[in-house]
């Protein structure tokens, strides 16, 4: 099916895309905002970005393998293929949200950094959107009939809330092209809680 091979191709390039900025985002954002001051902030924000460069293996996986012509029929089994492809989706999608929920953590407990407040912002929306978005979708994904209803009402939501938690990864992911600014140009240094 040509539409497949275009999704399989386009998400592969992306994939790769991603895997390349990643080394960008640890130089011009964790590195240039302070965020990596001492050892232990180190540590955990080379996690954060480690679990991030696995995640162009799961998205490259969920693109080339598709799930089954039928997955949208009530009586169809599934198959071994449509559980890799949400297996992989899932995967992708927890490591992310980690990986946020690491970098979120330490901009809010970190003082000093130069982080702007709209990066902070859509990093959080990001975050919180991901968390609503990953319940809803693994119980309502018609590949994991978790929630016992095959039904439209299930399907759609299942299909609203991957699409939230695409959007909420793409808008973290996106904030960080806020963080390439000079951290002298950032107008308003963001402080951590502590210092008020």
């Amino acid at each position: 099916m040509p539409e497949h091979i275009a999704y399989a191709v386009f998400f592969t390039l992306g994939a790769l895309c991603f895997l390349v900025s990643f080394f960008y985002i640890r130089k011009h954002s964790f590195q240039k905002h302070r965020l990596e001051r001492d050892e232990y902030c180190q540590k955990w924000i080379w996690r954060a970005t480690t679990l991030a460069l696995w995640c162009p293996l799961f998205l490259t996986l969920q693109a080339v393998i598709p799930l089954q012509a039928d997955i949208l029929d009530e009586n169809a089994k599934e198959t071994v293929w449509s559980m890799i492809h949400q297996g992989s989706a899932v995967v992708l999608f927890i490591l992310s949200m980690i990986h946020a929920f690491i970098v979120c953590f330490f901009i809010r407990h970190i003082e000093n950094h130069t982080y702007a407040k709209s990066s902070i912002v859509l990093k959080h929306l990001g975050l919180y959107g991901m968390g609503a978005a990953l319940v809803f979708s693994v119980i309502f994904h018609p590949a994991s009939n978790m929630s016992g209803v095959r039904s439209h009402f299930a399907f759609n939501m299942a299909g609203i809330a991957q699409w939230l938690f695409v959007v909420s990864m793409m808008l973290f992911y996106g904030s960080y092209t806020i963080d390439f600014k000079d951290p002298e140009s950032v107008s308003e240094p963001i402080v951590s809680q502590e210092q008020e």
